[in-house]
């Protein structure tokens, strides 16, 4: 009895160096693949960062215009001038460039009379104005078309905004 006790006692010897072979093996394989996956969702949360830094750029470039234009209403008219308009782009133009820079990021708004619900016309007296802003690389994020209310006394003039569309 004792023999075979120890027979089998020796025949389990290495048992345990096999199990901490595959358990290092198993880490090794695990931690390269969860540290990679670390790596990507930090690479994607800055990426989004500065997604972020950049849409929210150019929708404060486009809130200032209308806010601007609140005060200016007549800002993108074909009697526009310098006095009515600082922002204006050239004396016989029809549009005016309001520019911002916010967070290291710059976007500029361009304010154009009229839009696709309707044309521009010199007696509007409720004025169609389109806002496209474009970030530094030029690319269009914000659109946005609203109505000046002209017959307005009061400063600021009320703005009704139609239509607001992002693009990333």
């Amino acid at each position: 009895m004792a023999d075979r006790k120890l027979r089998r006692m020796h025949g389990e010897d290495g048992v345990s160096l096999i199990l901490a072979m595959g358990f290092l093996m198993a880490f090794g394989l695990l931690i390269p693949a969860i540290l990679a996956l670390g790596t990507t969702n930090l690479m994607a949360t800055s990426r989004l960062g500065e997604q972020r830094d950049t849409i929210y750029t150019a929708d404060a470039a486009t809130d200032s215009a209308l806010q601007y234009l609140r005060t200016f209403p007549k800002c993108g008219r074909s009697l526009q001038t310098a006095a009515t308009c600082p922002i204006i782009d050239s004396a016989n133009s029809l549009t005016s460039t309001f520019r911002i820079t916010l967070n290291g990021e710059s976007a500029t708004t361009t304010i154009t009379c009229g839009n696709s619900l309707s044309p521009c016309q010199a007696q509007n007296v409720n004025r169609p104005v389109t806002l496209t802003t474009k970030d530094a690389d030029g690319k269009t994020r914000v659109t946005a078309e609203v109505v000046l209310r002209d017959f307005s006394t009061t400063t600021p003039v009320p703005i009704d905004v139609q239509k607001w569309t992002y693009s990333r």
